[in-house]
């Protein structure tokens, strides 16, 4: 069974696919979809709460132990000389931001949804919304830009 920290990815991943997905739903089927508000939001709160809840249980985990672990995402592997290598962080500093990211994007999104359901343009920007959130998620486990921090703070 994987551990935590081998499922971190999960975290970004969730709400990205949930937000893609719909997406393409929503180009497909721009009339329809619009429509479909209520499922639109249950699908992307339901996909951020996952990713919520394993960011806790990451946190809980980070702070019993004090343990850092690197491990690198192989996306696309042997297509010519294209490799795509996605290396991922996952130490206490990182799992604190995670969580507290994803508690302020969970916040965002209940404000967003109270202002705006039911309203012209509600399942385009809160699918952009969420899609956007999930870009800055990937943030706390990417070991580039954690090195690029580390270079900025010495």
């Amino acid at each position: 069974m994987p551990t935590l920290t081998d499922i971190a990815w999960l975290i970004p991943a969730m709400p990205f696919l949930g937000a893609s997905l719909l997406g393409v739903l929503f180009f497909s089927f721009t009339k329809t979809m619009s429509r479909l508000s209520k499922p639109t939001g249950v699908i992307l709160f339901t996909c951020m709460a996952i990713s919520t809840a394993i960011s806790y249980l990451l946190v809980s985990k980070e702070l019993a132990n004090e343990i850092v672990k690197e491990s690198s995402l192989t996306i696309i592997k042997g297509i010519g000389s294209l490799n795509l290598n996605i290396g991922i962080l996952v130490d206490k500093v990182g799992a604190i931001i995670l969580s507290i990211s994803c508690t302020i994007v969970i916040i965002s999104m209940t404000l967003f949804h109270l202002n705006r359901y039911r309203k012209k343009g509600y399942v385009f920007l809160f699918t952009s919304f969420v899609l956007l959130s999930s870009i800055i998620l990937m943030l706390p486990l990417s070991s580039m830009a954690r090195l690029q921090i580390d270079k900025l703070i010495s």
